[in-house]
């Protein structure tokens, strides 16, 4: 376990920060289009597992400067292809897997889930960022900028420039000196127990083990018990930086309905799922204001729905693996809306981050008052359960959710539902 007193975090950047895995995955798909034969015989499993055994056999040999990053490369195929039986492949069919398979690699590179919102959320509670990585400095600090993270670290520091690999735990050193940093303010994370985990235990600093399929909470490593975390976000857990917590409620003023507690914490630095920025959020929330307020007009419920409807268009054009074109959203009433920032919410804005809530907010129906809360209530909570999967990176349930609040408003206002066409990329599953 991480203690509250460390001030300082460490990270390893391939397989940790650095969405390895899935870039290797689509790396190898080009590279069995490009070549095909012999290799489309084998599990994608398999094939996994023999390139990366490959892989991390040739980059040991060059981490201990046994061989060129030319040779090294030669050296991967080379292993690659013999584990699979494959001992008389062309070099034309060796290139072209090689170009297909970078080519994707480096096209497809992502942050793991929960890294860019765990880095901003430690830089906001003042932890000093490193990042200590195996590899050759400039291709790691291209890493870094592809998958968002570059503004979100203090120190990158690569065996090259260090002149050491891990498991030797000069690296870590060498990034904490920068920082202005001993080992015992440090934790780090890392995801390999032949690397990382000794380097961290050499040095001095709390380890924690990250493997995302681990079925376990703990691991012994050198004879000491290694904190397993599955989500990146559970460094924060066991750091206790809490997430903002928003609880909707309900009162009566009158014939008005008082809507209190809606809000949203969200980090607006490119996420794994999303990519909302600062103003995207304002006019997001914004809409969700409205929304109360245009139930005092006549046409309150098509109103209501059109804001609703921008809400969703705003998230599906940011969420990184949806086609908002492929989402339809029509119904009787629907209407082009512009929309303004609402006077009525508070704002709190941080580099990577925004939290907007509105104390209050006023709902006029006509409904008799008990069923006027209960419709406020439903539907609040509803809005507000589509901010929580925001703030958790979760578009597409997002997407669900409001199209629920949708429906509920169709109902109340005895529409016909049946002529509500909100449908495409799943969004219409509960």
């Amino acid at each position: 376990m991480i203690s509250k007193e460390t001030s300082v975090a460490l990270f390893d950047l391939d397989g940790t920060l650095f969405d390895h895995h899935y870039s290797l995955r689509n790396g190898l798909r080009s590279g069995i289009d490009a070549v095909g034969h012999g290799l489309v015989d084998h599990e994608m499993a398999d094939l996994l597992i023999k390139y990366n055994a490959a892989l991390n056999q040739a980059y040991d040999e060059f981490l201990q400067k046994q061989c060129s990053t030319k040779e090294r490369d030669a050296k991967k195929m080379e292993l690659f292809f013999r584990s699979l039986g494959m001992n008389t492949v062309s070099a034309s069919d060796i290139t072209r897997f090689t170009s297909a398979y970078e080519d994707a690699y480096m096209h497809d590179r992502r942050a793991t889930p929960g890294t860019i919102e765990t880095l901003v959320r430690l830089r906001e509670s003042g932890y000093p960022i490193g990042v200590v990585t195996n590899g050759i400095q400039s291709e790691q600090e291209e890493k870094i900028q592809r998958i968002g993270a570059s503004t979100l670290i203090d120190v990158l520091l690569s065996s090259e420039k260090a002149g050491k690999a891990k498991p030797d735990p000069t690296m870590i050193y060498q990034a904490l000196a920068e920082l202005g940093k001993q080992p015992k303010d440090a934790f780090m994370v890392g995801d390999s127990v032949i690397s990382d985990i000794p380097a961290s235990l050499r040095a001095g600093v709390v380890p924690i083990f990250y493997n995302p399929v681990s079925s376990e909470n703990t691991i012994v490593v050198d004879g000491v018990e290694i904190s397993v975390i599955r989500q990146m976000k559970q460094v924060l857990d066991q750091l206790a930086i809490s997430e903002q917590k928003f609880s909707v409620r309900v009162t009566q003023e009158e014939d008005v309905s008082i809507v209190e507690g809606l809000g949203i914490d969200i980090v607006t630095a490119d996420r794994h799922c999303l990519s909302l920025h600062h103003n995207d959020v304002r006019f997001l929330f914004s809409a969700a204001g409205y929304i109360f307020s245009d139930m005092n007009t006549h046409d309150a419920a098509p109103l209501a729905l059109s804001n609703i409807r921008y809400m969703m268009e705003i998230i599906a054009k940011s969420a990184n693996l949806i086609d908002h074109r492929k989402i339809e959203i029509d119904f009787p009433g629907n209407r082009f809306l512009m929309v303004t920032p609402h006077s009525g919410r508070s704002e709190s804005v941080k580099p990577h981050s925004i939290c907007l809530s509105f104390e209050k907010l006023g709902m006029r129906t006509g409904m008799e008052a008990t069923e006027a809360n209960t419709f406020a209530l439903e539907l609040s909570d509803l809005l507000q359960q589509s901010f929580d999967a925001l703030m958790r990176d979760h578009p597409r349930s997002a997407l669900r959710t409001l199209r629920r609040a949708m429906f509920t408003i169709g109902a109340a206002y005895n529409l016909n539902t049946d002529a509500f066409h909100i449908h495409g990329e799943g969004i219409e599953r509960s």
